[in-house]
């Protein structure tokens, strides 16, 4: 499928940046997927397949297999075009097995509880633990050393929010923060691997805080751009509905969560994804787009955590399972509170090299009380290619699961926030 919306600009005295569908890159889809095929094998990973045709969507789906991989074995990437999708199985394959405490040459030194507040000068509730956590002061936990993006420190973060798996045999301690990839990411220079981890935590607290209470906007399929307006009447005439909804997030970036209804019946009756981006467009595609993907990855199967959804209406009887999905599909469709595309905050993202937005992203972070942003690069000997952790404290994060909860997101549930 042509992307249409692929284009590359070039900021003064800056490097070449190129306008993906879903992604802003430096270089050209090509060059990273050669790059990244020279790394499967030192990395475990055996293959990348195109799942595509196992559905009627038409939007390019691939999967990458990682057999021995922990936590994670099949991973997907998507997109409006084939070699998109390809390389984004394969980049979310490296950055696991990059981020795995298997190939890591240490897994951090050992700090109270006490000692780490006093070294980060930072409330640890703030890296949004567990609910169920009790913190002690004489607590010893494992961490690594980070670079803050903001104020040129190191700084020492739990490693448990850096590696991943992290469960509590892993690092020889309670879980405290469960388990999330939420800011692992990669990319050709390490400023595209900044802004794509980046901007993924901050599209995951949005999309906590909008759990935590709705308010957010219908968009209308026949005002979307191309080419998912045609998509949609497209996915209309199968039986398949599409809803994309604004959020409202505390950055004022263009934010979708993306809703794909089959209702015909098939076994696939819900499938969501979602994206935060500098570009409506960029971060509409990367909702809907994630929306086919997790649609074709529960009819693959192949994925490990695909059955969590389903196991909700496992105990239901079957007549009150049509009750259920009515009930979730219900917030999605509401049509009572809409938003013309057209009037959701963009940001223009020509002329501004990849450097100059993530630094543009940490100076107004600051400036919206999120005074850190803290980056670890992984020593992985990759040609070309580049992978990093990002954790902003107190951002939110439900990814996962996890039972994570900080206080903004305990003061939007309670109306105050």
């Amino acid at each position: 499928m042509h992307d249409a919306s692929a284009h590359a600009s070039r900021g003064a005295g800056s490097a070449r940046v190129l306008r993906r569908g879903s992604s802003l890159r430096a270089c050209a889809p090509a060059l990273t997927l050669s790059r990244a095929r020279a790394a499967m094998a030192a990395l475990g990973i055996t293959r990348v397949t195109d799942i595509t045709r196992l559905d009627q969507l038409g939007l390019p789906v691939f999967t990458s297999i990682r057999p021995r991989g922990q936590g994670l074995r099949v991973h997907a990437g998507k997109g409006l075009r084939r070699i998109d999708a390809q390389v984004g199985a394969l980049m979310e394959a490296i950055e696991f097995a990059v981020a795995d405490p298997g190939r890591q040459p240490s897994l951090g030194r050992r700090f109270s509880v006490a000692a780490l507040q006093r070294r980060w000068g930072e409330r640890l509730i703030d890296l949004v633990p567990l609910l169920s956590w009790q913190p002690q002061a004489d607590q010893r936990l494992r961490c690594l050393p980070l670079d803050d993006l903001a104020a040129g420190l190191r700084v020492w973060v739990p490693s448990a929010l850096v590696l991943y798996p992290c469960d509590g045999p892993t690092f020889g301690e309670p879980e405290v923060f469960g388990a999330t990839t939420t800011g692992l990411a990669s990319g050709n220079t390490l400023d595209e691997a900044t802004l794509h981890g980046l901007l993924e935590v901050l599209e995951r607290d949005a999309i906590a805080l909008h759990h935590a209470q709705d308010r957010s906007m219908h968009v209308a399929p026949g005002d979307l751009p191309a080419p998912f307006r045609r998509l949609a009447l497209q996915w209309r005439e199968l039986g398949i509905h599409l809803a994309v909804r604004c959020i409202p997030n505390d950055f004022d970036l263009p934010c979708f969560f993306a809703v794909l209804h089959d209702a015909t019946g098939a076994p696939v009756h819900l499938a969501g994804g979602h994206g935060l981006h500098l570009d409506a467009r960029v971060a509409l595609s990367r909702a809907v787009c994630e929306a086919a993907q997790s649609r074709l990855s529960q009819i693959h199967g192949g994925r490990d955590d695909v059955t969590r959804y389903h196991a909700q209406f496992a105990a239901l009887p079957k007549q009150d399972r049509a009750a259920a999905i009515a009930r979730q599909l219900e917030p999605w469709f509401d049509t009572h509170r809409r938003i013309r595309f057209r009037d959701v905050p963009s940001r223009p993202v020509a002329g501004r090299s990849l450097a100059q937005h993530v630094s543009d992203l940490v100076a107004e972070l600051g400036r919206r009380g999120f005074p850190t942003v803290a980056r670890h690069r992984f020593d992985a000997g990759l040609d070309g290619l580049e992978v990093v952790r990002i954790v902003v404290p107190r951002c939110e994060d439900l990814a996962g699961g996890t039972r994570r909860a900080g206080m903004r997101f305990v003061a939007r549930a309670i109306g105050r926030g």
